[in-house]
């Protein structure tokens, strides 16, 4: 019973060494991370730029702080009103993402 126990703990062993793709290791999952396309961005007045947030299949909301100075559409769409500086909020699935925008003239 012993011998047997210690073969078939020797052949897994084995097994385990010899086929690496077999570990549980091997299958963990790579989920990619969350980022807007841009934290940064400088335009001219009457300008407009697009934001997305990367590998996100949830539903997306965009604020703007000030929209006197840039506003933003539902689709991202950043529009430069007028000079001044302003965040452009992205929230998704209860966490929010911050992109400076600063408008020149």
């Amino acid at each position: 019973m012993k011998k047997k126990t210690c073969i078939f703990i020797f052949l897994a062993l084995f097994v385990y060494l010899l086929f690496p793709h077999t570990r549980f290791a091997y299958y963990k999952p790579i989920v990619p991370r969350r980022k807007l396309t841009a934290t940064s961005l400088t335009m001219k007045v009457g300008k407009t730029a697009y934001l997305h947030l990367q590998h996100s299949k949830k539903p997306v909301r965009y604020f703007s702080l000030a929209p006197h100075i840039a506003s933003v559409s539902p689709l991202g769409k950043i529009t430069a009103k007028r000079t001044g500086t302003t965040i452009i909020k992205v929230i998704c699935h209860q966490k929010c993402y911050r992109c400076k925008v600063t408008v020149v003239k």
